[in-house]
């Protein structure tokens, strides 16, 4: 190519740049305290991405950030790569200063925050022999998380995280009985309620976002704080009672100091149905949009389960043999339940009630609302077709609330939350955490006694809520409660398991397939 042509293209060139730089120094200008700044400051301070959008801005982070030369990308992936491989052969010193580095180049990617406090407290602190020192390895992981929310004040993933691993890190390891007594030591407050502040303190920043949390369900993370209180509860039940306050007191204040403690147990549960689903702030009223149209509440369920099977039985009595034509045709049949397929499979005259309501709730079921409407006789179709787009929308309805509740079984968790704030439920574990202090200080018949004064509470409370049989967490751990007594009875004292068990129903129901199981099927005759 002739060189006096070459350098006029590179003249050419270079003042094509020149020219093109004016309009994106122009565009580009950046914000200042007297001056609004170009087009990309306007927007980015209009969509809130800016640095000081997202909270704290550190100075050697922003170096760091710059020192990459704009591929802070690239240098991301190369340290997770790193991060990754540390990981992989242990080297727990080197993979703390790789994630380190990727929260100084990254301060806004929570999973960096995540990942680096999950690495401290429970890879690095399981090193350690010493409870002790792995506690402080745990309070390490929960304040590099607090660092980091400086730098993400507007994303409430992190106030989640805070809080999560307060209440799950303390409150449910191995060592959690020696973690909350020093973590209440240090903090003056139980872990589970100063995990519940930080859930909350998430929640009301989600709700003033007005959009959902990324890598969260809806109802799961509402669920949070609730939860909290539930755990708290249980916690003061499996602390049990304070025995060395106990031991030398007079009948009259021991009794006293008990009562106080399981009042205590009490309003724990009382304020954990407060939360669940008693108070207008409760999850139970909690709203959930659905889409524009409408918002549901768990509290809610029964009430529109009420009006679909209301409706679904107006639409039903329109045409019944329609109806069951329908629901027992060959491309229904398969979806049916087993009590729906009974009721079908009896003669019309001699269906029960519950069986009618359950075929008439089968058509909404079955989506099969709008093609009965279709096929009743002509003077009744107005009407049916106003009852299928009624019992279309009840059957949105609870379908999308019982999807919503099921991951954190909001009925279950009701129930329980409700018989065990009765007193008879209080008492029930008051008896159980004397029966195994007895029984570990050798005390047998007091043991006894107390163990039978446990389950005939029990029965009680089971009587009352009887649906608490299909409770199968309390139910396995009152299994283990019967385990422990039979092994009292015909082990340590030579005699024999009741033949008229006063929990007998609950054996029936859980002791198989549990590990007491093969222990029963050991016991002696008679």
């Amino acid at each position: 190519m002739n060189p006096q042509r070459l350098a006029i293209r590179k003249i050419v060139y270079f003042c094509i740049a020149a020219v093109l730089l004016f309009p994106l120094v122009w565009i580009g200008r950046p914000a200042s305290p007297d001056a609004q700044g170009g087009k990309l400051a306007a927007l980015r301070s209009d969509a809130r991405i800016g640095q000081s959008h997202f909270g704290q801005i550190d100075p050697a982070s922003e170096s760091a950030r710059l020192a990459t030369l704009g591929m802070q990308g690239f240098a991301s992936m190369a340290l997770w790569h790193q991060a990754n491989e540390h990981k992989k052969k242990e080297n727990w010193t080197a993979f703390e200063a790789t994630l380190n580095k990727l929260a100084k180049i990254e301060p806004h990617f929570i999973s960096v925050w995540k990942y680096q406090a999950h690495n401290l407290s429970y890879n690095i602190s399981a090193e350690f022999a010493d409870y002790r020192h792995r506690y402080e390895w745990v309070k390490k992981g929960i304040e590099f998380l607090k660092e980091g929310r400086k730098y993400n004040e507007h994303d409430p993933r992190m106030l989640h995280e805070i809080g999560w691993f307060i209440c799950q890190k303390i409150g449910r390891s191995d060592e959690r009985d020696q973690f909350r007594r020093m973590y209440l030591e240090e903090e003056g407050r139980d872990n589970w309620l100063v995990g519940k502040d930080w859930y909350l303190a998430s929640q009301r920043l989600a709700d003033a976002q007005n959009r959902p949390v990324p890598g969260l369900g809806r109802s799961v993370f509402h669920s949070q704080p609730a939860f909290a209180q539930i755990y708290y509860a249980l916690a003061l039940e499996e602390d049990g009672l304070p025995w060395d306050e106990l031991e030398g007191l007079s009948h009259a204040r021991r009794e006293a100091l008990v009562a106080q403690h399981l009042e205590r147990w009490r309003q724990a549960w009382i304020a954990a149905g407060d939360d669940w689903f008693r108070t207008p702030e409760s999850l139970g009223n909690r709203g959930f949009a659905a889409g524009q149209a409408f918002v549901v509440r768990f509290n809610d369920f029964e009430e529109h389960d009420k009006r679909l099977q209301a409706v679904a039985d107006r639409l039903y009595a329109l045409a019944p043999e329609l109806a069951d034509e329908l629901i027992g045709g060959a491309d229904r049949r398969d979806y049916l339940l087993a009590e729906e397929s009974e009721a079908l499979a009896a003669p019309r005259e001699a269906r029960t009630e519950e069986q009618r309501k359950r075929l008439a709730y089968a058509v909404p079921r079955l989506v099969l609302s709008h093609t009965f409407a279709e096929r009743v006789p002509e003077e009744k179709r107005i009407e049916a077709r106003r009852l299928a787009d009624e019992a279309r929308l009840e059957d949105f309805k609870v379908d999308l609330i019982d999807r919503l509740m099921q991951p954190i079984r909001f009925g279950g968790w009701k129930m329980r939350i409700q018989a065990e704030a009765e007193p008879e439920a209080v008492a029930t574990q008051r008896y159980l955490a004397e029966a195994r202090y007895f029984h570990r200080r050798g005390r047998l018949l007091p043991a006894k006694e107390a163990y039978e004064k446990a389950f005939a509470k029990y029965k009680i409370v089971l009587d009352k809520h009887p649906e608490m049989m299909d409770e199968v967490v309390t139910s396995n751990d009152m299994v283990d409660a019967i385990d422990a007594y039979r092994r009292l009875v015909e082990e340590d004292l030579d005699g024999a398991f009741p033949k008229e068990f006063v929990l007998q129903n609950v054996l029936d129901e859980h002791l198989p397939g549990s590990e007491a199981e093969r222990n029963f099927k050991r016991r002696p005759a008679g």
